[in-house]
């Protein structure tokens, strides 16, 4: 009996250390889209399909209208926005899964652009699409309209882990004032250290019982 429960401990402890993991799956074809109210012209970029994690590029070149006259712009699933702009209601669902999609950089004519928190960085909750949108002067924008002509627009995703991603606020936390930086460091090999010593000792007992 006492083996048995050593054991058991032994296998609940090891499991206890180890990290769930959660792969991107999938791909998706995304593409940059704007829009003027002069023209009422959609223009999209050339679709870039995103099927892993790393950095991703959307242009758009050959504009011409005063950012003024911007309505919206977005990055969003392909088959979607052309389905849409040609009056249609899309009903196809997203095939990436299990990521995060991350803002790096957005640039109007070559100079970057401030965006404020709160755009979508995945999936659209009312959608469940792909669809991130920086501006839109129907709903909610995180950029200022931008001034002059826009002649072109790049930017800059990158796809993470959602799990990664979850975790990263809390990984790039500023330690207290007061803390001690030695022990702040040290804290990750202590805790695994005080987590493995009660494994070790349960499969001591195992070892010992069987002896016995």
């Amino acid at each position: 009996m006492k083996k048995i429960f050593a054991v058991v401990v032994a296998i609940a402890m090891v499991m206890a250390l180890s990290v769930p993991a959660f792969a991107i799956e999938g791909s998706q074809d995304l593409v940059l889209v704007t829009q003027d109210n002069v023209s009422w012209q959609t223009h999209v970029s050339d679709k870039v399909t995103v099927n892993g994690a790393g950095e991703y590029t959307f242009t758009l070149s050959g504009l011409s209208f005063d950012g003024a006259a911007m309505t919206v712009l977005y990055i969003k699933d392909a088959n979607a926005v052309e389905v849409e702009s040609a009056g249609g209601t899309y009903d196809g669902t997203n095939g990436l899964t299990g990521a995060t999609i991350l803002t790096k950089s957005l640039k109007i004519n070559g100079e970057e652009v401030a965006l404020t928190d709160g755009y979508v960085t995945g999936v659209n909750e009312s959608s469940g699409l792909i669809d991130i949108c920086w501006y839109n002067i129907w709903a909610s924008s995180f950029m200022d309209a931008p001034s002059g002509t826009v002649t072109d627009i790049e930017v800059v995703v990158e796809v993470v882990d959602a799990a990664e991603a979850a975790e990263a606020p809390a990984a790039e936390e500023a330690p207290a004032a007061d803390a001690a930086p030695a022990d702040t460091a040290a804290a990750p090999e202590t805790g695994i250290a005080l987590a493995v010593v009660p494994a070790v000792v349960a499969l001591a007992a195992a070892v010992i019982s069987k002896r016995r």
